[in-house]
């Protein structure tokens, strides 16, 4: 997210586990307009099978890959990993909820 941005909600920070396909659909934005942008994004970790071949963004129907979403820095610091393991998953999920 922008340093400093004030934003009313943001997803960020979060360890998404997704099939592929779309990691977000934002209706109502425009990629060239940052005066519609009224979500905070950035930070977030998508796993799933074949790497960031297998998911994009669709905004406002301009659908890209995840490079090219990338390139706009929207969502900085945003990156994709290979599907953990699912002893790894279930120890991911622990932690999160404090059970380690």
């Amino acid at each position: 997210m922008p340093r400093g941005a004030a934003f009313a909600e943001a997803f960020s920070n979060n360890t998404c586990i997704l099939d592929g396909g779309e990691y977000l659909s934002l209706a109502g934005f425009n990629v060239s307009d940052a005066s519609t942008w009224t979500i905070g994004l950035g930070n977030n970790t998508l796993a799933g099978t074949l790497g960031a071949a297998r998911f994009c963004v669709d905004v406002g129907g301009d659908v890209m890959n995840m490079s090219a979403w990338a390139r706009l820095g929207i969502d900085n610091g945003t990156r994709v990993i290979d599907l953990p393991a699912s002893a790894a998953i279930v120890a991911m999920l622990a932690a999160a909820v404090g059970l380690n």
